[in-house]
């Protein structure tokens, strides 16, 4: 028995054209996915350097390549989103939440 839509459509030669333009969007849109892998392992790597390195050069590190894997180019965001994102992260949880962060140089 053939599976058909109302149209007179084969079900499964729709599921295949469906799954195929699917995979045709994520082979034109790689650098998303790669993103989309790449920014979980760094917070994994983040959380276990962060005790060893320190606060500072952690955040200003991740921040830094996590801009630059969501494909920002301008140099004024690549350096001042880390540093800003940094001191205010910093002043949020030292000063008004009174936690004590992992620091190396404060």
């Amino acid at each position: 028995i053939k599976k058909v839509n109302a149209d007179g459509e084969n079900y499964v030669q729709k599921d295949i054209a469906n799954a195929k333009a699917k995979f045709a969007y994520l082979k034109e849109h790689w650098k998303g996915v790669i993103a989309l892998i790449a920014l979980p392992v760094m917070m994994w790597i983040y959380a276990t350097v962060l005790p060893t390195v320190g606060f500072e050069i952690c955040t200003l590190v991740f921040l830094f390549v996590a801009l630059l894997i969501c494909q920002e180019r301008r140099w004024y965001i690549l350096l001042g989103v880390p540093v800003g994102m940094t001191v205010v992260i910093y002043l949020l949880f030292r000063l008004l939440l009174n936690v004590p962060l992992p620091l190396l140089f404060l």
